[in-house]
């Protein structure tokens, strides 16, 4: 995807995930017509997906 922002497609689901991309770059995990929550860098956070939107459960820290 070459350098800066990455986004990334989901189906209904549930994770944890961990950004742990280069420099200052944020992460947005969306579905492709949905609400999406942008992680920022060296930050888990555990998201939930009903397949048209995402939201963060852990609270940014």
């Amino acid at each position: 995807m070459g350098q800066g922002r990455c986004h990334g497609l989901l189906p209904a689901w549930q994770a944890v995930v961990f950004c742990n991309n280069s420099d200052a770059f944020t992460t947005t995990f969306k579905t492709a017509v949905g609400s999406g929550v942008v992680v920022a860098k060296g930050k888990p956070a555990l998201l939930l997906s009903d397949g048209t939107n995402v939201v963060c459960v852990t609270p940014d820290s």
